[in-house]
């Protein structure tokens, strides 16, 4: 087995005794090590900690976005996102609905392929659906629009989009020795 040695990151300041490392790759082991210093120099390396980055979200957004508008509900039915190997199951989805594209989402989180939005009449909407799991926030839908006009009913679909992401970052907390 291999072994890196890589220094990150600066020294802490003063009495600090946590860091937080960045630019780590998910679903990976690492032995980590920190050593004091002061004016007399360097400490020996203290012994390894082992710590293991999680899966990262999934990296596919969720397909077969179809949405049916009856009076004042938006009802949404996606496919189910499977998460890859390396990837943290699906645990639910946020689904992101705005009235138009400079204003904030409100979020509505499920654990099933579909929900019910209460949406007035006469607004435009725009609709993303994003899955979760324990890594994070994975890729989102193509946003849709829903122009929620006067009419009775409406019915429409989404297209497929796809990109990658991951986790990378571990937070490091240690204790410091008061004596050598």
């Amino acid at each position: 087995m291999a072994s890196v040695l890589r220094t990150v990151g600066n020294r802490t300041e003063g009495n600090r005794t946590s860091a937080v490392i960045r630019g780590l790759t998910g679903s990976t082991t690492y032995y980590i090590t920190v050593r004091a210093y002061n004016t007399a120099g360097t400490g020996p390396v203290s012994d390894p900690a082992v710590s293991v980055t999680k899966k990262p979200p999934p990296s596919q957004p969720p397909l077969k976005v179809m949405w049916n508008a009856l009076n004042s509900k938006v009802i949404l039915n996606w496919e189910r996102v499977k998460a890859l190997d390396n990837e943290s199951e699906v645990t639910g989805y946020k689904v992101l609905y705005k009235r138009n594209k400079h204003s904030r989402p409100s979020v509505m989180e499920t654990n099933t392929t579909s929900v019910e939005l209460s949406l007035p009449i006469n607004e435009e909407y725009i609709i993303q659906i994003k899955p979760f799991g324990e890594g994070g926030v994975g890729e989102g839908s193509k946003p849709i629009t829903i122009h929620r006009a006067a009419a009775p009913n409406a019915i429409g679909a989404a297209s497929k989009v796809s990109t990658i992401s991951a986790l990378s970052t571990i937070a490091l907390s240690f204790t410091a020795r008061t004596s050598l």
